[in-house]
């Protein structure tokens, strides 16, 4: 189903005709610029999260785009984290209205990669957002594990007891 969603939002993306920002990667040996648009603020507007043509979600900050394709770059897109889940879901919603896309798109957004990101980053303040959210999401092997792994080694008992009890009701 994600499959067709994902063929689908390639072919409306190229369809648009709006003006694509272009940025620079961030942080990258080759000066390899990149088109995107920009979905959402994150960090009270110093930041934008933005999706490219290929319909792989970056941040902008400071000039410069960083392309989100590992695990360890989640760890910029926290923040939505403090957000309650549905105005974070609604302003994203928003960003693709704004730009002339469906909503339902919202479920590309790799929210999966920014609670695994919160649950494996040794903060006990993130931790505990990311297990706001565990449950709302259909629950992944990997999600799974980093529950089962933050109930033995999160930064606190809170942390733990919490995660322990996700771990335990699937």
């Amino acid at each position: 189903m994600k499959e067709n969603l994902k063929m689908t939002f390639a072919k409306d993306l190229e369809a648009l005709v709006i003006p694509w920002n272009k940025s620079p990667q961030c942080d990258s040996e080759k000066a390899q610029d990149y088109y995107w648009l920009p979905i959402l603020d994150l960090s009270e507007g110093r930041a934008k999260v933005g999706i490219t043509p290929e319909g792989v979600w970056g941040i902008a900050k400071d000039g410069c785009i960083r392309i989100l394709s590992d695990e360890r770059s989640y760890v910029f897109l926290l923040p939505i984290l403090e957000k309650s889940p549905q105005a974070a879901f609604s302003l994203i919603a928003e960003g693709f209205i704004n730009i002339g896309l469906s909503r339902e798109y919202l479920d590309l957004f790799p929210f999966e990669g920014v609670i695994l990101a919160a649950l494996k980053s040794n903060s006990e303040y993130w931790s505990s957002m990311g297990l706001q959210w565990v449950g709302l999401f259909v629950r992944t092997p990997e999600l799974q594990v980093s529950l089962e792994v933050l109930s033995r080694e999160g930064a606190t008992q809170e942390v733990r007891h919490r995660a322990r009890k996700l771990a335990r009701y699937r």
